[in-house]
């Protein structure tokens, strides 16, 4: 203040009009688009009445470098926050530090708490934290051996996250006894091989002995000119012997079953044309028998 006084008249003057001029001049649409607060917080409109910028729209914000870095990517009363926990998941602090969950329009840590106190902890066994992805899932044998889906479906171990069957479920159960299906693939009872198959009733009864696909099959029951795959072609569950038969001659079918090829389908023309006899070269016009000289004349020996 001392050194504002301390300035001459004129100076002081000027000074006071500079800052009015600057404190009346309006903001225009332009200015908010072109602004700082527009490319970090996606405060890209102007607020004519209030003469601010605010953020009008989500593709203000979801340019924005809050978005990116901090989850605010939904425009919502004038600003950019986090609308959704799709907004959250996309940010750099989700996959960096864990902030993950939405809440108020911010963007907070997922937690081993968060994950216990939900729905999915006492239905699916989902309650321990992967802190490699940030998501709720069955880490532990304890998780899933609490949740419905054991006490209900027998899904008490976990694999991958999940809680899935036991083996012996398959081995115990009855469509081990029946079908065969004894041998476990996730959350399914399959017919894993051959020994399967062979102590079921399936097998004894129906001659369905053989395991091909999932489940055991007759090998018998196979029409003539096709013969098993050594191999599944898929892990699929699909019938061992379809009403078309195989596919091309030649080829694996979809059915675990092969087309060998040895006969033609009713109605299909062999595509071999039969052997005939081996033609040799065009003969040529038949020649003559060759003309003995004559004898010589008598006049010419004398």
């Amino acid at each position: 203040m001392y050194r504002l006084l301390s300035l001459p008249l004129v100076c002081v003057l000027f000074l006071g009009l500079l800052w009015l001029t600057s404190a009346c001049q309006e903001l225009t649409e332009n200015q908010c688009a072109n602004s700082t607060g527009c490319k970090r917080q996606g405060l890209c409109s102007l607020d004519a009445e209030k003469g601010v910028c605010i953020a009008t729209s989500n593709e203000s914000c979801q340019k924005s470098r809050f978005c990116r870095d901090n989850g605010e990517c939904t425009a919502a009363n004038n600003r950019c926050v986090a609308g959704s926990e799709a907004d959250c998941r996309q940010s750099f602090q989700c996959k960096e530090n864990g902030f993950c969950l939405q809440r108020n329009g911010e963007c907070i840590a997922i937690t081993k708490s968060y994950c216990q106190i939900q729905e999915t902890c006492k239905t699916l066994g989902q309650c321990s934290l992967d802190r490699k992805n940030y998501v709720c899932q069955a880490s532990d044998a304890r998780d899933c051996e609490e949740s419905d889906i054991c006490k209900q479906e027998k899904k008490c171990q976990v694999e991958n996250g999940q809680c899935v069957i036991t083996d012996l479920v398959c081995k115990t159960g009855e469509s081990c006894k029946k079908e065969g299906l004894c041998s476990r693939r996730i959350n399914d009872c399959i017919a894993a091989s051959d020994q399967d198959c062979t102590g079921s009733e399936a097998c004894k009864n129906e001659g369905r002995c053989i395991a091909r696909y999932s489940r055991c099959i007759n090998p018998e029951a196979i029409p003539e000119g096709f013969e098993l795959v050594s191999e599944p072609v898929s892990d699929g569950g699909g019938e061992p012997i379809s009403d078309g038969g195989a596919g091309e001659a030649g080829t694996e079918s979809t059915t675990g079953i092969e087309n060998t090829g040895n006969e033609a389908s009713p109605g299909e023309e062999s595509s071999s044309p039969e052997a005939g006899p081996e033609a040799g070269p065009e003969p040529g016009p038949e020649a003559g028998p060759e003309e003995e000289p004559e004898p010589p004349s008598e006049s010419s020996t004398e």
